[in-house]
């Protein structure tokens, strides 16, 4: 009922052998991952199901890819910051600092070194790694709204700059790792005072966070508010018995922050460090200490997942997990990661291998062509594929 190439006859007991060849037009389904080839065996002559014995060969057409990983851009390593505020003392409309205790002209005694300590510590405490640096130190220095704005200005920069240079000489910084700024009034603070003060009545507390909220494009406007809180019967009183002497004295403060980094390393030391402090390591380096092992091996794709997990935004980062993914035969991972992956050759060749292992040879091919004129690998998996 079927044709046969050859009827063979088993004698039982002795060894036996038969040649056989038959051949097939080549088709592009046979490159396939999972083209395979039956071997029928009825073993009992009948020609029905329950006499046959398949075997099934994996044909091993699939043309043999290749992947290229992306070194990531050297870029500036993540810092870690560490913010504070401390209320440094200066003499009435002066802008030098005193960091021991000092005697002002109007008898006035300012002792700066517990406010001082706190910077100190901060700092100390942000240094406390061996492995970290100081990147910069940014000091801000805040004033009051009393006065004018251009004279508050000139004294709360030069307040911070004077703070700045002082603490950049105390621990040996140079003067572009201690940058300072000035904000000339604090009406910012001066508003949450406003908020959370107890001691005002509800028709106060409106009056006072209408007039700062009202729009200051300028010093005038800002000296035009301060004017009205001095003279302005709703605020004269309120502003002589209490705003000046009690609140404004706790807008005079410095607010500072401390970035740290780590420290150049080789290699090999990140490869110590990067399960303790991975978020202060850049995606270059990760990758650097990836190829510390051989592509593919556990160690390789454990650094390959941090580096992922760190920076799951990145191109790059999805690019280079894609690529371990496709190594290790993980072809529904890696099409999820390429489409987090950018366009860069390296992306596109990775797609295009997917689609090979997907026996989709049509969208390989045009994956690899927007590559091949930009990555080696990428021409090469052109040649590979079946015409």
């Amino acid at each position: 009922s079927y044709n046969l190439s050859a009827e063979i006859w088993r004698h039982n007991g002795r060894p036996q052998q038969h040649p056989y060849a038959e051949t097939t037009p080549m088709r592009r389904w046979m490159y396939g991952p999972k083209a395979f080839l039956s071997i029928v065996y009825d073993t009992c002559g009948c020609g029905v199901p329950a006499g046959r014995e398949i075997v099934k060969i994996p044909l091993g057409l699939t043309p043999v890819m290749r992947h290229a990983y992306l070194t990531p851009e050297v870029t500036e390593l993540p810092v870690a910051i560490h913010e504070g505020k401390a209320r440094v003392q200066f003499e009435v409309d002066r802008t030098e600092l005193h960091p021991e205790p000092y005697k002002c002209r109007n008898g006035q005694r300012i002792d700066n070194r517990e406010q001082l300590s706190i910077i100190y510590d901060s700092i100390r405490y942000a240094t406390s790694d061996p492995n970290v640096e100081i990147a910069r130190i940014d000091i801000c220095g805040y004033a009051s709204p009393e006065s004018p704005y251009s004279h508050n200005d000139y004294l709360a920069t030069n307040r911070s700059r004077a703070l700045a240079e002082y603490i950049g000489e105390r621990f040996s910084l140079p003067a572009e790792k201690c940058t300072y700024s000035a904000v000339p009034e604090n009406w910012g603070e001066f508003r949450e005072m406003v908020v959370a003060s107890p001691e005002l009545t509800d028709r106060q507390r409106a009056d006072l966070l209408e007039l700062i909220d009202a729009p200051a494009y300028g010093p005038v406007d800002y000296d035009a508010k301060e004017r009205m809180l001095k003279t302005d019967p709703r605020f004269a009183r309120l502003y002589r018995d209490m705003i000046l002497p009690k609140w404004f004295p706790r807008l005079r403060a410095t607010k500072f922050a401390i970035s740290t980094r780590l420290k150049p390393m080789s290699d090999e030391q990140l490869a110590r460090i990067i399960d303790t402090d991975p978020e202060m390591m850049s995606l270059n380096q990760m990758f650097r200490v990836a190829r510390l092992y051989p592509e593919g091996s556990p160690e390789f794709n454990r650094v390959i997942g941090i580096a992922l997990e760190h920076y799951p935004d990145s191109p790059v980062a999805n690019l280079n997990a894609a690529v371990a993914a496709i190594a290790a035969a993980d072809y529904d991972r890696a099409a999820l990661l390429l489409d987090r992956a950018g366009d860069s050759p390296q992306a596109e060749n990775a797609r295009g291998v997917v689609a090979v292992r997907r026996g989709d040879f049509d969208s390989a091919r045009t994956h690899f062509l927007n590559a091949a004129d930009r990555l080696p690998e990428a021409a090469k998996n052109l040649e590979e594929l079946p015409q």
